[in-house]
């Protein structure tokens, strides 16, 4: 294990180690065996799946598609994205799925969302 894996044992690396516990051979005692490690800043690009954007109908606007729109395009990537479209009086949403365009989470693309009035991100 540690052939497979000293390119990471390094001080000051930011990891994510992934694993199971088991019995130590001839012994009671509990043993983590790593089966993964990844540098941590690949990890989004890697593990996430989607993007999911919620707009409250309230705030819907050609601008806000728009603006919406340049973010996506601007940070294209492997996530699918989806939209949900929500009526906050009414127990009404329309979901929405992209089958063309796909997106990298950039935390320059959440923060923009996250900043919008009448809009949430979800990063699955």
């Amino acid at each position: 294990d540690y052939a497979r894996m000293a390119q990471y044992v390094e001080v000051g690396l930011f990891l994510h180690v992934s694993g199971k516990t088991q019995n130590r051979w001839n012994s009671d005692q509990l043993e983590f065996k790593p089966t993964s490690i990844r540098y941590l800043s690949e990890i989004r690009e890697k593990m996430c799946k989607e993007l999911a954007i919620t707009i409250n109908l309230a705030h819907l606007s050609e601008e806000l598609i728009d603006t919406i729109n340049e973010l996506v395009k601007a940070h294209p990537g492997t996530c699918t994205l989806s939209m949900k479209v929500q009526d906050p009086e009414e127990p009404v949403e329309v979901n929405l799925l992209s089958r063309t365009i796909r997106v990298f989470p950039a935390n320059t693309l959440l923060n923009a969302l996250r900043t919008m009035d009448g809009v949430r991100c979800k990063v699955a």
